[in-house]
């Protein structure tokens, strides 16, 4: 194997608590000089606040470990969009997108958008700031669409929760419009993880909680894939056509399943 891509919320640590042993592995992984990426969806905060957050877990990463819908939208937009960018994200994650104040549409504004990016606003989403996001794609101007992260759930404080997914695709449906999806499923996410590493995509292996979009979409790009059974998981998952290459009880259990 030359990379290991993995999952955070549900694999690393679930509910602002370390998975058990999650911090021995990732110590194995740099002991092994094996290279890994953390792959996320995640779009509720920075990556400067995630690697903190495993800091004080005692997991000592970069930002450059770590890869988000954010970090590939900041990419996204530098490339092809040069004008006022809408952004439905949280404040705190919208420091990774890298624009000057300028470049951010002003928050009543519901014309002359460049560019709509929606990401995972939780508890913030409303029928107006719902319907502002489809005004502005609704408009004249047919700004660019990035969909950030297609989850559809995620576990929080024990409970199953709507991601970012769900409200994409309620705005696909309003508007009659695709989004262009950044994150995963998208095959492109996770081969761009595997060029962060110098990895080829049949040999790198992704570790995730998320049989639809960490297993299934890393393996239509072609990689080896891994299933806990922390986080989101499920025992219906395993009654799925999609089938990991292989399922641990938790990420502790990586480095055996390197020597089997």
């Amino acid at each position: 194997m030359q990379g290991v891509l993995i999952d955070l919320d549900g694999v690393i640590y679930e509910n602002g608590q370390m998975i058990p042993g999650a911090d021995k592995v990732i110590r194995w992984l740099q002991a092994q000089h094996l290279p890994f990426l953390f792959l996320t969806n995640t779009t509720s905060v920075c990556r400067q606040a995630l690697v903190a957050r495993l800091a004080g877990m005692g997991i000592i990463v970069t930002e450059q470990q770590i890869l988000t819908p954010i970090v590939a939208a900041a990419r996204w937009i530098e490339r092809f969009c040069p004008g006022p960018v809408a952004l439905f994200l949280p404040q705190a994650s919208q420091v990774d997108l890298r624009l000057e104040p300028g470049q951010i549409l002003a928050p009543d504004c519901i014309e002359d958008a460049a560019c709509v990016v929606v990401g995972d606003l939780a508890e913030a989403w409303d029928f107006s700031v719902m319907n502002r996001a489809f005004r502005l794609l609704m408009s004249d101007a047919q700004p660019a669409f990035l969909g950030l992260g297609m989850s559809r759930y995620w576990r929080n404080e024990g409970a199953l929760q709507l991601d970012a997914g769900p409200f994409i695709q309620a705005l696909e449906y309003a508007t009659g419009r695709d989004a262009w999806q950044l994150g995963k499923p998208v095959d492109d996410f996770f081969l761009a993880g595997a060029r962060m590493l110098g990895s080829e995509p049949g040999q790198t292996l992704m570790v995730g909680d998320d049989m639809f979009s960490d297993i299934q979409g890393a393996q239509q790009a072609g990689m080896q894939t891994l299933l806990v059974r922390t986080g989101k998981f499920r025992m219906l998952d395993m009654e799925r056509s999609t089938r990991p290459d292989g399922v641990l009880d938790s990420i502790a259990e990586l480095p055996q399943w390197f020597t089997l």
